[in-house]
């Protein structure tokens, strides 16, 4: 009688170990229903890596070297999904970011390192704790199978902020003009702001001329918050 044997599903990529059960003989395993490839003796064998389904046949050998009828072990091989689509960012010092990965309907897992043991999210979005150095995420998609893609990568590039200008309080009589003034690095704009931290005014500063002022006009009496920031063209530093 043909020897009994197990079948296996595996993803693609991977390796099956087969298993078949003698009577008395040995076991033979080939490569082709023929039975002139011979891969291996023995009650298992482990496969190549695979990345189709493939058949494999088994014959038992007695010990007058009569052979059984064949048996057929079948490795079931899933594809393993693409790797997803995935987005970086740019951003400033001390600020999160959302990314985002597209794929082929998995699910998506986002990791903190290569090696995918630290899990950090799941999704197509990862909303970033609040970074202040570049940070690469890890993005891997898993079939409803349980096979996984190749790792994509989605790096966050954290721009530093400037240095904080400086300025003065003022304190002008009732009636007279309010002119608030910051100095900064030379580089970039000086930026006001109320104090809601609306921005209501802004002047490019140079090497020859770091500094800038904003007259507010006539305030009546009272005390008023205003800011200053420094815009780089990329990011505002922190507002003095």
């Amino acid at each position: 009688a043909s020897p009994a044997v197990t079948a296996a599903t595996i993803c693609e990529g991977e390796q099956a170990v087969l298993v078949a059960t003698p009577t008395t003989g040995t076991i033979e395993w080939y490569a082709d229903a023929a039975l002139t490839n011979l891969l291996a003796t023995g009650s298992t064998y482990t496969t190549t890596i695979l990345t189709t389904t493939t058949n494999y046949y088994v014959v038992e050998v007695s010990n007058t070297a009569c052979r059984s009828l064949s048996a057929t072990s079948t490795v079931t091989v899933d594809p393993a999904p693409a790797a997803p689509a995935v987005s970086g960012a740019s951003i400033c010092s001390n600020s999160s970011t959302t990314l985002s990965a597209t794929g082929s309907g998995g699910t998506i897992n986002w990791y903190a390192d290569a090696a995918t043991s630290v899990l950090v999210g799941t999704g197509a979005t990862l909303t970033t704790p609040a970074l202040v150095q570049n940070t690469t995420y890890y993005v891997q998609e898993t079939s409803a199978a349980g096979c996984n893609s190749a790792v994509a990568i989605a790096t966050v590039t954290v721009n530093p902020l400037p240095a904080m200008p400086s300025s003065s309080p003022v304190t002008v009589c009732e009636g007279e003009d309010a002119i608030l003034s910051a100095t900064g690095s030379g580089s970039g704009d000086l930026v006001f702001y109320d104090n809601t931290q609306t921005e209501i005014g802004r002047t490019s500063m140079s090497v020859a001329v770091p500094n800038a002022s904003l007259n507010l006009g006539v305030l009546t009496a009272g005390n008023y918050l205003y800011y200053v920031g420094e815009d780089d063209g990329s990011c505002v530093s922190i507002l003095a």
